[in-house]
């Protein structure tokens, strides 16, 4: 399921707005296996391995923006956003021998609940200087983190919160017959994607 509003008011003044926007998703799967151990002599079974692996993920975002011109060629850029995902990855291993009934793995690195959660506050502001021939546009975000994992056996993960400066600056120079050259310096802040946090081991 995804969910998305989005809210824009412009001004009488030309290039000023203001624009809202909140975005809802969740989703669930599920992603089991199973797996089985052949005699190499008489092709019996030896041993048998079932995974089931519940997974749920949700994510809520929602952010505002606002730009104004504070002359004929400079624009002031603001906004912010608010960023929470939550995972939960529910996990459980059985084995059996032969065609033996399956039978529980009650280790807890095989078969346990786990809880993620993902806050991000992020501020922006950024400006912008058209010439003739040239445009700047420099700017700064700020983002902070709070993250809080932990399974179902009350085992805390320690995480620690952290905040990130990202500056860009864009410099871009109009050529002949409408072609444009542009220079840039961006930093990117890449976190770990939902497969990389999912603990459940498939061996």
């Amino acid at each position: 399921i995804d969910v998305n509003v989005n809210y824009t008011h412009l001004y009488e003044k030309k290039d000023q707005e203001l624009s809202f926007l909140a975005m809802y998703s969740i989703d669930d799967g599920v992603n089991d296996f199973e797996s089985f151990t052949i005699d190499s002599l008489d092709f019996s079974i030896e041993s048998r391995l079932k995974n089931a692996n519940d997974s749920y993920n949700e994510e809520f975002a929602m952010q505002i923006d606002y730009q104004t011109p504070i002359s004929d060629n400079q624009l002031v850029e603001v906004g912010g956003k608010q960023t929470r995902r939550k995972a939960l990855s529910d996990y459980q291993y059985f084995s059996a021998q032969g065609e033996d009934p399956y039978a529980l793995v009650t280790d807890a690195r095989f078969s346990n609940v786990f809880n993620y959660i993902q806050n991000v506050s992020a501020g922006y502001v950024s400006y912008t200087l058209n010439l003739d021939k040239y445009a700047l546009k420099a700017g700064g975000r700020y983002e902070y983190t709070t993250i809080d994992a932990f399974f179902q056996d009350d085992q805390d993960i320690n995480i620690p919160s952290y905040g990130i400066f990202v500056p860009s600056v864009n410099l871009s120079r109009k050529l002949k017959n409408n072609n444009t050259i542009k220079a840039a310096f961006n930093r990117r802040i890449q976190r770990p994607s939902i497969r990389y946090l999912n603990p459940n081991v498939q061996g």
